[in-house]
């Protein structure tokens, strides 16, 4: 495997991880959805995320954040390896 293919399988598998990464956290925001409504017309509409959620929601936006970081990186050493092969 050339390095030219290197770069792209590992930016597809970064680009996986972000998407599981951003599914885990609407699920954990879909499951902790909640509406309050009260008999004046006023209602509240959010989400409550406790205890070990926090530190799996944190740690799920940060690997984004990494992964994005990794995926520019490896996206600018791809082309230039096509700039340097051609």
């Amino acid at each position: 495997m050339n390095q030219k293919n290197k770069y792209r399988v590992i930016n597809q598998i970064v680009q996986i991880i972000v998407f599981l990464s951003l599914l885990a956290i609407i699920t954990i925001i879909a499951l902790n959805f909640s509406v309050n409504g009260h008999l004046h017309g006023q209602f509240e509409i959010g989400f409550n995320i406790q205890s070990i959620q926090v530190y799996v929601f944190t740690t799920l936006i940060i690997i984004i954040i990494i992964c994005a970081i990794l995926s520019y990186i490896l996206e600018k050493l791809d082309s230039k390896n096509k700039k340097f092969n051609h």
